[in-house]
């Protein structure tokens, strides 16, 4: 466990001029923080990464972020991993996705949803579906099918 107390800094300033060559760098902060944090970390983690990622985003979100992402990434993930989430979400998305899809899906599946959705969504699909499905919900199960 990780505990900081509560720390007020104030006007944090440091100047740092350095000459190589032609070269010359100017760093200025001026820091007003306000901290206190209470951090547990309990973190295992079993990653073995291949990413082939070629991404350009643009996102206009409420933490007013406008990222251009350009990623050459190749990504093979296995992950075991057990989460208890509690989020309360807000999305505005507007999607135009274009698909070419050949799946080969062999899914036993057993939802219990308490969905409570707001969307608007703008899609604009072109899939190209090749699907071998073998699927069983627990509706059918129950229901003696």
């Amino acid at each position: 466990m990780i505990l900081v107390p509560p720390k007020r800094v104030r006007r944090l300033s440091a100047s740092v001029e350095a000459s190589n060559g032609t070269s010359i760098i100017h760093l200025n902060l001026d820091l007003d923080l306000d901290l206190d944090l209470n951090l547990e970390f309990d973190l295992e983690l079993a990653l073995d990464l291949d990413l082939d990622l070629d991404l350009d985003l643009a996102l206009d979100l409420e933490l007013d972020l406008d990222l251009e992402l350009a990623l050459d990434l190749e990504l093979e993930l296995e992950l075991d991993l057990d989460l208890v989430l509690d989020l309360n979400l807000e999305l505005h998305l507007a999607l135009d996705l274009e698909l070419d899809l050949d799946l080969d899906l062999d899914l036993d599946l057993v939802l219990d949803l308490n969905l409570d959705l707001d969307l608007d969504l703008d899609l604009v699909l072109d899939l190209n579906l090749d699907l071998d499905l073998d699927f069983c919900s627990m509706a059918h199960k129950i229901q003696g099918h």
